[in-house]
């Protein structure tokens, strides 16, 4: 499915405000991975991202409080940076510009 830029925009900025990058510790299986994830409590969004880039959902942990459900979808390693690389044109923070640089180098190696 073609993603336009209007739709990478508007992704860069939901993943500014919503998203997280992490870099996971080496462990006796391997040597880390990168992982972008959103967390939102508007299913329908995080399944816009799924269609466009695919990962996992996860439900939060928050079921049986008062809160409202909400979810998390994940990509990791050659996805994550997939996905990174195409909204790091439209992000507009450094710091997260400097996350996505960091999590690119680090999946390149």
């Amino acid at each position: 499915m073609p993603i336009d830029s209007n739709d990478l925009a508007w992704a860069a900025g939901i993943f500014e405000g919503e998203g997280s990058i992490r870099i996971s510790p080496a462990t006796r299986r391997n040597l880390g991975h990168l992982t972008a994830t959103i967390a939102n409590t508007d299913y329908e969004m995080l399944e816009w991202f799924n269609a466009r880039w695919p990962g996992y959902f996860k439900v939060s942990s928050n079921v049986g409080t008062n809160w409202r459900p909400a979810w998390w979808w994940m990509i990791a390693a050659k996805k994550a940076a997939v996905f990174l690389r195409a909204i790091q044109p439209y992000v507009k923070t450094r710091r997260v510009q400097m996350k996505i640089e960091l999590g690119l180098r680090f999946q390149e190696i």
